[in-house]
């Protein structure tokens, strides 16, 4: 892959930099498809990561992660990374609850999605956000693409209708006939 050429804002005072790069790898893949096994399994999309996903770095597998929805702290700790891409969202109105986006499933479903998220940090205190996507004309990226050779990935057999879960549909997947 080509690699962008961005130019990072720097600031005039420090001379730190304000913004960088964060792109959709196979971590923050691994995240959404880990959501949408849990959500799935629960049959309503809304999810509590660390009561209902977390599970101790000895027992975690990629098995578990996209049978059984199960991720690792450290995971979890990286959720914003896929939140700033629009593929997982924070529940306002049920604290420490997630779920996943319109976004999410058709990426899920391997449509592609802008590459690289540009971050702004603040200064304020209030934490990073993103502030744009880096030419995502140009860089985009399908979850084919950030799948280590010989993982296994049916794809979702379902979409988000009002938060519920509506099976049945025909899990979708890429040319060899799996995602990854």
């Amino acid at each position: 892959m080509d690699r962008p050429n961005y130019k990072r804002e720097k600031c005039g005072e420090c001379g730190q930099f304000k913004t960088y790069l964060l792109p959709i790898d196979r971590g923050t893949a691994m995240i959404v498809k880990s959501v949408a096994a849990a959500v799935k399994i629960k049959g309503i999309n809304i999810i509590h990561p660390k009561k209902e996903m977390e599970v101790q770095g000895k027992e975690w597998s990629y098995e578990r992660a996209v049978g059984e929805g199960k991720l690792t702290s450290t995971q979890i700790g990286n959720f914003t990374r896929a939140r700033v891409h629009g593929l997982i969202a924070r529940v306002k109105s049920s604290a420490g609850n997630w779920c996943l986006t319109t976004k999410g499933g058709m990426f899920l479903r391997g449509e592609p999605a802008a590459r690289f998220a540009v971050i702004r940090k603040s200064q304020d205190g209030s934490g990073s956000h993103k502030s744009d996507y880096f030419e995502p004309e140009k860089y985009q990226i399908t979850i084919g693409e950030v799948s280590k050779d010989g993982e296994f990935w049916r794809g979702i057999d379902f979409e988000i209708v009002e938060g519920h879960i509506v099976r049945n549909l025909p899990a979708q997947t890429d040319k060899k006939g799996l995602y990854g």
